[in-house]
């Protein structure tokens, strides 16, 4: 084998180890979600299982072992093949474990095998390159530059290309039959293995593949829409509530972002922030200009379009903006709809807007990195002297929790960046949606237009409650914790919802076993 064969086989490893860890990542999401601590995991048991890789292939390295490369990277192959099997079989075992335990041994189910496996072929790749000891460092300093440079190259194209168009299924295929194909140009390798090898990678495969096509539904819930994609895993599904009702839902990572009757379709929402926010949009006249950062499916946008307000809709996942038109109901008409990172879009915009809304989360965790005061001053900057800052925020005033810290934080870190701020809570002593109305001026709640107020959110009990009793507060002293102020360097959200995510992720399991189990 030529050294650029070796090489080769050095670049197609580092890149299939990232294709592993970013789409197991992925698999995890629906199950686990996609926090920081959830991540953490993966990426500790990717390291572990390489580490235990490199020590593995010190002891199997020695002289043209090509068979030792032949087995290691076929295995590799096989195995990751079977994660998505093996997620199937074994998630449901590990839904009644904790957040973190089911993670870490979900992650060293689905990673180890392969990851070892790839990992021990860097030892044997510099063995077999090798023939002048003196040389080592050099040849062992390449070897792991070109794994790492695969690694590199393929994290681009699975982050930016190959997974918000493929999803992980197919890529993972694809990733499994490139490795294998690989192994056809090692030497030493016996017919009879090679052949049973691929029959087992033809027969994995080819499950793989019907799964793709297979939908199970139960009768109370059909799932009409799947997508794995950038932001994870994407579904619609169709369920009857508890009241006999249709209704539609967009779960991402089993996390619902949308709920409306699917009788109804004018897109009204099932969840009161979005007739609040809208309500509150009435202290702006027609033809207002509006920056939605988050589209979930369109409701909030379907409203102030009812409004006559001109909307731009900034979200990451092109996905959404599909979603929302062909099963949400939602139409474009003047809506001018961005893919964009939003502190980017914020950062970059050049157009003042009359409001900005924040109602952005990744499953059930709202990036951290928008609630800082670093991020809430460059809002400020594309507001009009007179804007509306809005936030819709998952928290709980009362209390001396984390969670009451986060929220307090939020409105202290608002305060610091220059606005007035007010909230509403539709529930002080629980975890609910909370509002952050915010100017740089103070607010007139009279001023709201109740003519222009969709029929929808007219008899809404939490909108009556501020046009009847002007309820918005400003007022610090439900606050019982010392607040925190959010900055870019110490971006501390995560840390202090940690609670509200776990036991969010706690119920979505459970549902998700009941719904697995209605299904068999």
């Amino acid at each position: 084998m030529t050294k650029r064969t070796l090489y080769f086989f050095a670049f197609i490893e580092g890149a299939f180890v990232v294709s592993i860890e970013l789409l197991g990542g992925k698999m995890l999401s629906p199950i686990f979600g996609s926090s920081l601590y959830i991540w953490t995991s993966v990426i500790g048991v990717t390291l572990f299982s390489l580490t235990v890789g490199y020590f593995l292939g010190g002891v199997l390295s020695k002289k043209n072992s090509y068979r030792q490369l032949y087995f290691l990277f076929s295995l590799a192959g096989i195995f990751a093949l079977l994660m998505p099997l093996i997620r199937k079989i074994f998630f449901i075992q590990f839904l009644d474990m904790s957040l973190f335990t089911g993670c870490i041994v979900m992650s060293l189910t689905l990673l180890m095998i392969p990851l070892v496996c790839l990992g021990a072929t860097s030892p044997v790749l510099i063995q077999l390159y090798l023939s002048d000891i003196r040389s080592a460092g050099k040849i062992a300093g390449r070897i792991y530059a070109i794994s790492s440079l695969g690694g590199i190259l393929n994290t681009f194209l699975l982050g930016f290309i190959i997974i918000p168009f493929f999803g992980i299924q197919i890529p993972l295929l694809v990733s499994c039959l490139v490795i294998m194909l690989a192994t056809l140009i090692i030497p030493g390798r016996k017919l009879r293995t090679t052949v049973l090898f691929f029959a087992g990678f033809f027969l994995i495969s080819t499950q793989m593949i019907l799964n793709l096509f297979e939908k199970k539904d139960s009768a109370a819930f059909k799932d009409i829409y799947e997508s794995e994609g950038i932001m994870g895993q994407l579904k619609v599904v169709d369920f009857v509530s508890e009241s006999g009702a249709l209704n539609r839902a967009l779960l991402n990572n089993n996390s619902a972002q949308s709920i409306i009757t699917k009788t109804n379709v004018t897109a009204i929402s099932q969840y009161n922030y979005v007739h609040f926010i809208s309500s509150i949009s009435t202290l702006k006249p027609e033809g207002s200009s509006v920056l939605l950062l988050g589209m979930a499916g369109g409701s909030l946008v379907y409203e102030m379009q009812n409004q006559k307000l001109n909307v731009d809709v900034v979200d990451i996942d092109e996905r959404m903006f599909y979603i929302a038109e062909h099963y949400f109901y939602f139409q474009k008409n003047s809506t001018n709809l961005f893919v964009d990172d939003a502190r980017h879009f914020i950062r970059t915009a050049k157009k003042k807007y009359d409001i900005v809304v924040i109602d952005i989360s990744s499953s059930e965790v709202q990036p951290s990195y928008l609630y800082t005061v670093e991020c809430f001053r460059e809002i400020k900057k594309a507001l009009a002297p007179d804007g509306l800052f809005l936030i819709n925020f998952q928290g709980v005033l009362q209390g001396k929790s984390n969670l009451a810290v986060a929220t307090w934080s939020v409105y202290n870190t608002i305060k610091a960046a220059g606005f007035t701020p007010y909230y509403y809570a539709f529930s002080t002593n629980r975890t609910d949606d909370i509002q952050f109305v915010s100017s740089p001026n103070v607010i007139n709640i009279a001023a709201m237009d109740s003519s222009r107020i969709n029929l929808c959110c007219t008899q809404n009990k939490y909108v009556l409650d501020v046009l009847k009793n002007d309820s918005l507060k400003s007022s610090m002293s439900q606050c019982e914790v010392k607040p925190l102020l959010l900055t870019d360097d110490k971006p501390q959200l995560e840390r202090l919802k940690f609670e509200t995510v776990v036991n969010s992720r706690n119920l979505i399991r459970m549902e998700m076993k009941k719904r697995e189990e209605l299904s068999r």
